[in-house]
């Protein structure tokens, strides 16, 4: 049985709830800034001044990345979800 690949958009993977983290980073010189990161892909990453504009910055560095893999027809991970019941408690398998 031949299985049909679905071809998935940027609409699509923008939507996904890929996890976002902002680090605050102090070198040496006592210089801070900060950088924002998508925790499902190593290596999209920006900077800023605030933890606001990293944040921002990185809105752009996402989609550029999103846009060129699926220009090159490569894969892109997809963030899991984490379902948690109710109840709070995890599920015992």
């Amino acid at each position: 049985m031949k299985m049909e690949t679905e071809m998935k958009t940027l609409d699509h993977y923008k939507a996904l709830p890929y996890r976002r983290r902002v680090e605050l980073v102090r070198e040496a010189d006592g210089q801070e800034y900060f950088v924002a990161s998508v925790v499902e892909l190593p290596g999209v990453e920006a900077d800023g001044s605030t933890p606001y504009e990293a944040h921002f910055h990185l809105q752009h560095a996402f989609e550029d990345y999103l846009i060129a893999m699926l220009k090159w027809g490569e894969e892109i991970p997809e963030p899991e979800l984490e379902i948690i019941p109710a109840d709070g408690r995890p599920n015992a398998g």
